[in-house]
Formats: C-alpha cells, structure tokens, sequence
C-alpha cells in the first residue's frame, strides 16, 4: 500500500517537474504569438518593424519584452507622440543632395495604395482622391529599365498628370529576368510611388507629421498575461499531471 502511495507521490511530482518545464517553454511562444496578432490587428506597414523591434527573454525566473531603445520608430507607436517635422529628419538623410543655388534636397517616396486608408488627414485623404483618379485610365511615360544584381527588371513609368500634387506619381513594376520584360508578360509585383521633394525652402508645416496614437501593444499583453495565460499554464500543468498519473 506503502509502496503504491509512494510510487503515485513520485509520478506527481514528476508530472509537475514536466508541467512546469513545458510552461517555461510555452510562455515566450505563446506571449510572441500574442503580440504577433494585436500588431497584426491594429498596425499597418510599420508591423514588421515594431516586431523586429522587439527583445526577449528570461530574467531568472521572469520573462520579460521589451522594444529596444534605439527602435525609435517602434517606440513611438508603443507610446504615441505629438506631432513633429518630418523636414528637419528628411534633410539629415545620407541621400539629400545639394542643388546649385546651395540649398539640401532629398526625393521622398511615398507607396501609394488603392484603398487610400493610409490618409489621416483630410489633406492627405484629398489627395488619395487626387491619385485614384490619375490610375482610374492611366497613360505611361516612356519606361526607364533598372537591372539588379540578381538579374530581376525594374521598370519604372511615370503616370501622365496635369495635377502637380500627381506628377510625381510612378508605376513601378518587377519582373524575373530582361527576357521575362521582353516578353511582356506579367510581372512579380506592381507598386505606385508617389515621390515628392522636400527641401530647406519647404514651406513651413508642410511636412507636419500629425503625430501617432499609442498603440499600447505590449501593454495589452501584459494584461492578458495577468488575465488569461494563468489558465493557460494551468491546463499545460495539468495535462502533463493527467499523463503522468496514466502511464
């Protein structure tokens, strides 16, 4: 009876042993998956950067996230800022040329999509207006061919425009191989980009960032970590209770 006792006491504890060495797995994949889906949910372009952003791991027995300080941009969007100069950073750009008359310059581009969500002002929203009427029956500019170092094509159109918001406006197509473009078939990807010129005679707030809402991603994770994953390393814990008892 004794020994019966002892033997289900062993297999307990090693059923807890197990339970907690697989939650000690768990938590960074299902906290990562976590995160993963609310950048998902409420960011757009900028979700690979704040999820490249992030740092992890364990502290003894703490596993802690955090976005690293250098990712400005990440930390932005965890924290929200006010509205700031986008020329004074623009400028500052390894790219930003010199014209004659001895002011900086730099060519932005700005990808453009066909739905126009990207637009947080009423400005910006006027001029996505502006761009899906200058692709509703575009016409082309002669191509100008790039070919990588990878053998793939760029061809970039610029789209024909009496609207100098729109003139900037280009059709950027990839294609596989010279022969692939040759043959006029389809190509690998289609973008628009708008590029636009900033310089140090910019108008004043003419490159005014609105600023970013805080998305409060890790946050909200951290919330759900004191809410919901309890339960989940419970069931873990109890499952692996469940196949030790059984074997």
């Amino acid at each position: 009876m004794f020994e019966e006792l002892i033997d289900k006491c062993q297999r307990v504890m090693q059923g807890l042993e197990n339970g907690l060495s697989a939650c000690l797995e768990s938590i960074p994949l299902l906290v990562r998956q976590e995160i993963n889906t609310r950048a998902t949910r409420q960011l757009d372009s900028t979700k690979s950067e704040y999820l490249n952003a992030l740092s992890s791991g364990y502290e003894g027995d703490i596993y802690v996230v955090e976005l690293k300080e250098e990712a400005k941009l990440a930390n932005m969007l965890e924290k929200g800022c006010s509205e700031f100069d986008l020329k004074v950073g623009l400028l500052k750009s390894p790219k930003a040329k010199m014209s004659k008359q001895g002011n900086k310059y730099i060519h932005v581009p700005m990808p453009q999509n066909k739905t126009g969500r990207d637009a947080t002002t009423d400005k910006g929203q006027a001029l996505q207006t502006k761009i899906r009427a200058a692709l509703e029956r575009p016409s082309f500019a002669k191509a100008k061919i790039a070919l990588r170092p990878d053998g793939t094509v760029s061809s970039m159109e610029q789209v024909i425009s009496s609207d100098p918001e729109t003139q900037g406006l280009y059709r950027v197509r990839k294609f596989a191989s010279m022969e692939a473009y040759k043959a006029g078939g389809r190509p690998h990807s289609t973008q628009h980009v708008l590029f636009r010129t900033v310089s140090e005679n910019s108008k004043p707030g003419s490159w005014q960032h609105p600023g970013l809402r805080a998305q409060n991603i890790l946050g909200q994770t951290q919330q759900w970590c004191d809410s919901v994953l309890p339960e989940m390393l419970a069931s873990i814990i109890d499952e692996s209770l469940k196949k030790a008892l059984t074997q």
